[in-house]
């Protein structure tokens, strides 16, 4: 047996239905474990995003682990770029347009990093707010968030700092 793989058929065949079933979900169980115990979750912060002015673009406050926060507005339907520290989680508070309540949200990394829908039921609340949290990658760069309001796209934007070449790193919001 020089192929590691070969032990898996002779596991299956070795065990009855039974005990394979129960091999599968312990498998299965432990992937969902891993992957939704990989995001930081920070603790529920009392910082709200500014009101949308009357061009209806969305506003968003980032809160730092440190307990910073920055209150930002969109334009274009892009956020500016906010520095943050490499595997940094984040929690986000996101304003829309009342008219968006009952829109569900749907937040996508582009470039790596970990984003989540803070509540359960990921959709926009009466009064235009909803809540993700990012998880930062530890390699410096771009990282974006693109967010996805019932086919309406805004895109949330942070680098974490080259340290090793500083020079390279644009301007970014901070704390």
């Amino acid at each position: 047996m020089n192929n590691p793989f070969e032990v898996i058929p002779l596991l299956a065949r070795a065990l009855n239905p039974f005990n394979c079933c129960m091999l599968g979900l312990a498998l299965l169980v432990n992937c969902i474990a891993i992957s939704t115990g990989a995001a930081q979750t920070l603790p529920s912060t009392s910082i709200t995003a500014p009101s949308v002015l009357a061009s209806g673009n969305p506003t968003a406050a980032i809160t730092f682990p440190s307990g910073t926060f920055l209150q930002l507005r969109s334009t274009s339907d892009l956020f500016p770029l906010v520095a943050a520290d490499p595997g940094a989680s984040l929690n986000i508070q996101l304003r829309f347009p009342v008219s968006f309540a009952g829109a569900t949200i749907i937040a996508q990394p582009l470039d790596g990093g970990i984003a989540s829908i803070a509540q359960d039921n990921p959709t926009i609340a009466a009064d235009g707010t909803a809540s993700i949290q990012f998880q930062a990658a530890s390699q410096p760069g771009l990282y974006r968030v693109l967010l996805n309001t019932g086919g309406v796209f805004t895109t949330l934007q942070f680098w974490v700092a080259n340290s090793q070449n500083p020079s390279a790193n644009p301007p970014a919001l901070a704390p």
